[in-house]
C-alpha cells in the first residue's frame, strides 16, 4: 500500500504554517489545518496521479490545493509512494519557491 512521505523542506513549511497559525490565531486553529493538509496527502497517497502535473517547475512534480496552501509532490518508486515536497501559500511566488531545483 502506498503511502506518504514530508521531505526535509515539506516538514519546515508545516512546521513554519503551524507557527504562524498558532500565534494569528491558535492552537487549535493551527492544528486543525494541518489536520487538513495531512488528510489531503493521505488522500493523495491513495490516488497519487490527482494533482496537476506542474513539469514546469520540477521534473515530475504534480501539485494539489488545500487551501489556502497548495501541496507539491513527487510519486516515487514501484510503490507509487507520494513524496511531499512543498506545502507553500498559494499567495507567494511559487516560482521562486523552486528556482534552482531540476
Amino acid at each position: 500500500m502506498a503511502g506518504f512521505v514530508l521531505s526535509r523542506e515539506a516538514r519546515e513549511d508545516t512546521l513554519a504554517i503551524w507557527l504562524y497559525l498558532s500565534q494569528q490565531a491558535s492552537d487549535d486553529v493551527a492544528d486543525q489545518q494541518l489536520d487538513r493538509i495531512y488528510d489531503t496527502c493521505a488522500k493523495l497517497a491513495a490516488n497519487p496521479y490527482i494533482g496537476r502535473s506542474r513539469s514546469e517547475l520540477r521534473k515530475d512534480l504534480r501539485s494539489f490545493p488545500e487551501n489556502p496552501y497548495m501541496i507539491f509532490y513527487t510519486v516515487e518508486g514501484p510503490q507509487q509512494d507520494v513524496l511531499i515536497r512543498r506545502v507553500i501559500h498559494s499567495s507567494r511566488d511559487i516560482d521562486r519557491q523552486f528556482s534552482g531545483e531540476s
